[in-house]
């Protein structure tokens, strides 16, 4: 469905919300739920530069509210109908793969609704980088690494329906967010625009030649304004065997090959 069709749609429908599986005979719904991924799309979309494919405001509103709802302080206290107990307890925090917080839970809701799922929650974490959702973004990653820190679940294995699941793999998502990574081949383009730590950005890069450090340092300041202009010096030093260093990736060439930044 076009950007288009889906605004005319949506602007139909606007008096009557959409209620996902409620329709009569169709089990595995979630109705008026608010359900974490459901933006997952976009996130998609950000992660290959495509641009907003849906209303920008209303993207930002929902990863708003599933944080608000769905990211639960401490699994203590919550009462789900799942297993939600195999994924976390106590007072371990994390982000619920889907809510209620309106009411109108179906009375055979869509499976896993009650569990803490990584992949998801990365998933969001970048969404919300990628939006400027940063503090949000942050509290939800560190929820899910403090649960796999090694003291009551393997930092190597991240549960879903399995052991060693896939879908963690979208952790890779943050650190493209963070660096605001642009990459077109076509247009022979690489480009980064730090949405984290973006005055003294430290990462890595890497591409099919090898890996090393990204450093984002401000160049030249304007003192006189809050909104200061910087110009933005990146390099990376590969690290895989070859007959010479990584080119600059943008400014900022270090003939000295030093595979640190700054210095």
């Amino acid at each position: 469905m076009s950007r288009k069709r889906f605004e005319e749609k949506r602007k139909r429908e606007d008096a009557k919300p959409i209620e996902v599986g409620e329709q009569e005979g169709l089990q595995g719904g979630y109705g008026k739920g608010c359900w974490s991924d459901q933006v997952v799309g976009q996130w998609w979309a950000r992660v290959l530069n495509l641009g907003d494919i849906l209303p920008n405001q209303q993207v930002a509103s929902a990863l708003r509210a599933i944080y608000k709802h769905n990211f639960l302080w401490k699994t203590a206290g919550f009462e789900g109908t799942q297993r939600f107990l195999e994924f976390a307890d106590g007072d371990d925090k994390g982000l619920l793969c889907g809510s209620w917080p309106k009411g109108g839970r179906p009375a055979d809701p869509m499976l896993y609704r009650d569990e803490y799922w990584t992949g998801i929650e990365y998933q969001v974490a970048a969404h919300k980088i990628y939006e400027g959702q940063v503090e949000e973004a942050l509290a939800i990653v560190r929820g899910a690494r403090e649960r796999y820190d090694g003291r009551k679940k393997s930092p190597w294995n991240e549960i879903e329906c399995g052991d060693y699941y896939a879908r963690a793999m979208s952790s890779w998502s943050l650190l493209l967010a963070a660096q605001g990574y642009v990459y077109d081949g076509p247009a022979r383009k690489l480009a980064f625009n730090p949405r984290f730590s973006s005055d003294d950005h430290r990462s890595f890069f890497h591409d099919r030649r090898g890996l090393g450090p990204l450093c984002a340092e401000p160049a030249r300041k304007d003192a006189d304004s809050h909104a200061r202009a910087a110009r933005w010096s990146m390099r990376s030093q590969a690290t895989a065997p070859g007959p010479a260093p990584r080119r600059q990736v943008r400014r900022g060439h270090d003939p000295s090959g030093r595979a640190q930044c700054g210095g």
